[in-house]
């Protein structure tokens, strides 16, 4: 207490009014003010304070609170100025300026440091420019998804994205409105939980499902999956189900595929089925190492094996031919041998055997059809008649769509090196081969096998969306080698073909197999376009080959086929656009990409009646 009277003794000291001469205009001059800024400062800590409460996310918030301190001692100073004038309490006046020194002398030192801090943060236009870049990345993120959905919405059945996470729980965040036909919801349901997906599950399928996900999640390998659904009204639907899964960061498996609906097929199959067990013939499905994998009920009754003992045997077991081969016994459509089987018991069986081929998945397989004639054989040695033509036995054809591209390609390699050595094993078996002709079949059918290779390898690198590899070649050395290709093609259809190339054109920087590809797919069309003009009109099919002004190569492929109808015109170079009743629609798609990948461009002119002409262009090396 003593110390306090201390602090406020006043009796030795005078009023700072006594500094003023006590002249009131400047005594009311010097308390006015004080009182004033007094005030003022009083009044910032609040709002200080009232904007740190509103602001709870503003950075340093215990820095306004010292500032805030820092603005009361100041004022506090001004007051006791103020009072000073009549009352000396100038000790209590100098220790409340101490004071306010060291927090002055505080907060300078904490905004030395602190500056540069805020000096980091983003001003009030980046976070502006920052907000804006992020509405601009959001759009074009729902452009990008509408985009997606248009295009999903063009394939049939269900496009999707399946999530699988650690914890057991799954969702879908991509979903085309396909989903809608496919398991009758909408792609908002079940794109945080996908559990509503497996209710339609049929019972007797679910846990098939669900282990086939589980498979392919744990080996990373190709989901495929045939399954039922069944909904409320009590109605049954066929699925077929394809995705390719990936691991996330945090263990989740993404997959991402379709699922399209099968039933009219599965119902197909089931009366084909049908009719399969039900043919009196035996009908046997081989593959290409001659190994059965199919057989119908009949074959009991011909050969006393069950259709599953079959499964895996070559097909030597039941037709001991010497050398047999399938591919040389394979006879054209309708025509029937006869052969001897063998039976289970070890007996000889007489057959008429009619052999058809087909491709499923790229994969080849013969259909063997063979009936036991033991009883007509039997009647023919007894008395010596002729019996009457067995019944024409439908030939089974089974054409399966090809699941990409790749085997339509590739398959124009192959045939040429089919062709080629059927020439070489001509050339071997005369008295005096050509060694020198032999010498260049064979480089020729090396050449389009390693361009079989090539194309294979081509096309698993643009799948990884790798750089194409490209060399230098001359345009017309390609258009001639693609154009070889083709020869039995036009000369089925009676197509004149025609060049009219430019010589010495300047070489060009390309993935050769790449454009051979766009040439071969340019001239097929143009023969689809021929195949159809009347009998009497003469099918001419022309390349042509230019340097243009601005130092490109431009190539013509030009018929005079029937044209391109004008309302279809606009869309013919668009993905999935077609006006073939079996083709996929992007032929001519895929070619305008690839030429444009090259810096070049596809473009055409048509009119009804006179036939089309399909440009593009190429830079030259020169120019590039």
């Amino acid at each position: 207490m003593q110390a306090l009277i201390d602090l406020l003794d006043i009796k030795d000291l005078i009023p700072h009014g006594y500094c003023l001469s006590w002249s009131p205009v400047l005594l009311w001059l010097h308390v006015v003010s004080d009182l004033l800024i007094t005030l003022a400062y009083y009044s910032i800590p609040f709002t200080i304070v009232y904007f740190i409460r509103q602001r709870k996310d503003m950075p340093y918030p215990w820095l306004g609170i010292l500032f805030a301190g820092f603005i009361i001692a100041c004022g506090t100073t001004h007051l006791l100025s103020a009072i000073t004038i009549w009352i000396p309490l100038y000790w209590l006046d100098g220790l409340l300026k101490a004071f306010t020194a060291i927090i002055s002398l505080v907060a300078a030192a904490l905004m030395l440091w602190i500056v540069p801090q805020a000096l980091t943060l983003p001003t009030a236009k980046q976070l502006q420019t920052e907000i804006d870049q992020r509405i601009i990345a959001q759009l074009a993120q729902q452009e990008a998804f509408d985009s997606l959905q248009k295009i999903a919405s063009r394939v049939p059945g269900m496009v999707y994205q399946y999530r699988l996470h650690p914890d057991g729980s799954s969702c879908l965040p991509f979903t085309s409105e396909g989903i809608q036909d496919i398991f009758r919801i909408s792609p908002e349901e079940v794109r945080k939980d996908a559990s509503k997906v497996f209710t339609f599950l049929h019972p007797d399928d679910l846990e098939g499902v669900k282990a086939s996900i589980q498979k392919s999640a744990q080996d990373l390998t190709l989901w495929r999956h045939e399954f039922r659904v069944k909904f409320d009204d009590g109605s049954v639907r066929w699925l077929f189900g394809n995705a390719i899964p990936e691991r996330e960061a945090d263990g989740a498996t993404l997959w991402h595929g379709f699922i399209t609906d099968v039933t009219e097929r599965k119902l197909m199959e089931a009366k084909l089925d049908s009719v399969f067990n039900a043919s009196v013939e035996g009908i046997i499905t081989v593959d290409m190492s001659n190994n059965i994998v199919a057989a119908n009920a009949a074959v009991e009754t011909i050969f006393g094996y069950k259709p599953q003992e079959l499964v895996g045997y070559g097909i030597s077991n039941l037709i001991p031919l010497a050398h047999f081969n399938l591919l040389d016994t394979v006879q054209p459509s309708g025509q029937i041998q006869e052969i001897d089987g063998l039976h289970k018991n070890g007996s000889v069986v007489p057959l008429d055997l009619s052999i058809a081929e087909y491709s499923i998945d790229n994969a080849h397989y013969f259909t063997t059809i063979v009936r036991d004639v033991s009883l007509r054989k039997h009647q023919e040695q007894q008395d010596k008649e002729h019996l009457n033509q067995l019944a024409h036995v439908t030939r089974l054809g089974l054409m399966g769509e090809m699941a990409s591209g790749i085997a339509h390609e590739v398959n124009q390699p192959l045939t040429a090196v089919t062709t080629y050595t059927q020439v070489s094993l001509n050339l071997i078996k005369a008295e005096k081969p050509d060694l020198e002709k032999l010498s260049e079949i064979l480089y020729k059918t090396q050449q389009q096998a390693l361009r079989a290779g090539r194309i294979i390898h081509r096309m698993r690198e643009f799948v990884k969306s790798h750089a194409t590899q490209r060399s230098i070649a001359d345009i017309n050395t390609l258009i001639n080698n693609a154009a070889g290709l083709c020869v039995d093609e036009l000369k089925e259809h009676s197509i004149t073909l025609t060049f009219g190339l430019e010589e010495e054109l300047p070489p060009v920087n390309v993935d050769q197999v790449q454009i051979e590809q766009v040439i071969i797919n340019l001239i097929r069309n143009s023969i689809d376009a021929l195949q159809n003009s009347p009998a009497n009109q003469e099918r001419r099919l022309s390349i042509q080959t230019e340097l243009t002004s601005n130092n490109s190569i431009q190539v013509r492929i030009k018929d005079n086929g029937p044209g391109i109808d004008e309302g279809q015109q606009e869309k013919i170079l668009m993905p999935f656009f077609t006006t073939k009743s079996e083709g996929m629609g992007m032929g001519l798609s895929i070619s305008r990409s690839l030429i444009e990948a090259h810096e070049g461009y596809l473009h055409f002119n048509s009119k009804q009646g006179k036939g089309t002409t399909f440009y593009f262009t190429l830079p030259t090396r020169n120019k590039q």
